[in-house]
């Protein structure tokens, strides 16, 4: 008995103390979604145009609608911007304004149609760093009414091409682990190079060699992550396995690759399972292992009376 109580403790405080995390490197996974950027009845489409290397030179259209009433005259300019803190862009100054070729001059368009404007990114375009080229657009003349109090734009997002893309990435399990068949997975993923991309990932959880869950990360982790920011995810995995042989250790893997070729990031924590029922179960042994030795015990005493 003294040996199964003793067995029992081991078994929950090894439970508690070993769980590790550790990381690896493997070698391994952009499109951007477009999107309409829309005031006070004007649309702009696509809000941003992702520019790498070989798109210097290359021209690109785009698309002011008016959905209003009126005729309405623009003026285009060339602004920079930058992400701040709460992953907001906002327009900066800078003096060396001269990344994108357009046409100047005042444009109308006329009520209920689509204006093509076209830009040019320059071959002289160099690699920035967390700053880009962006086409506002600002209503000009008197004639409109509209009164739009902010720019619209189009935003380039010119990659660092001399960066480097790389990720890290955590992994958190819930409290309640060791004793419950229900896991909370969660973690998150930063972008600690100087690049931007599109993380793609994906979650394991194993016994030994046994792939028993596998899931793909992407729709939590989906869009673009810019250079000193991240993304958190989180899944709830059930055990379904019999709980009298769920007993054991278990592994939990994430892998994240920021880009197709890119080194693939690996975290790992593992951690012993004791269902529940099992713990009852020997409680349960103990408990009867006890009724029956105070039971003997009390016949050898009636006995020697």
């Amino acid at each position: 008995m003294k040996k199964i109580t003793t067995l029992l403790l081991v078994l929950l405080t090894l439970s508690i103390f070993t769980t590790n995390i550790y990381a690896q490197e493997e070698t391994d996974a952009t499109e951007s979604t477009e999107e309409i950027i829309a005031t006070s009845g004007i649309t702009v489409s696509p809000p941003t145009i992702e520019i790498s290397q070989g798109d210097l030179g290359k021209k690109y259209t785009i698309e002011i609608t008016n959905n209003t009433e009126s005729a309405v005259t623009f003026t285009a300019s060339e602004e920079y911007v930058q992400r701040n803190d709460q992953k907001q862009t906002e327009i900066i100054e800078r003096e060396d304004s001269n990344m994108l070729d357009f046409i100047e001059e005042p444009f109308s368009v006329a009520p209920g149609e689509t204006y093509p404007f076209t830009v040019r990114v320059k071959l002289s375009v160099a690699s920035t760093d967390g700053i880009y080229p962006a086409i506002a657009f600002t209503e000009s003349g008197d004639e409109s009414d509209l009164n739009i109090s902010s720019q619209i734009m189009t935003v380039f997002l010119v990659q660092n091409f001399d960066g480097e893309a790389s990720v890290d990435t955590n992994i958190e399990l819930g409290s309640s682990m060791v004793t419950s068949s229900k896991v909370t997975i969660s973690g998150d993923i930063l972008n600690d190079g100087s690049k931007y991309y599109r993380p793609t990932g994906t979650i394991k959880v194993l016994k030994g060699e046994t792939v028993l869950y596998e899931k793909q990360l992407t729709t939590q982790i989906e869009g673009l992550l810019f250079p000193n920011e991240s993304v958190d995810y989180e899944i709830e995995w059930e055990n379904d396995e019999n709980p009298f042989t769920a007993f054991g250790t278990y592994t939990v893997e994430v892998s994240i690759s920021p880009t197709p070729f890119s080194a693939t990031q690996i975290a790992r924590i593992q951690y012993i399972y004791i269902p529940i029922e099992l713990i009852g179960a020997v409680i349960g042994g103990i408990v009867v292992l006890v009724g029956i030795g105070f039971g003997i015990t009390k016949l050898k005493k009636k006995k020697q009376k």
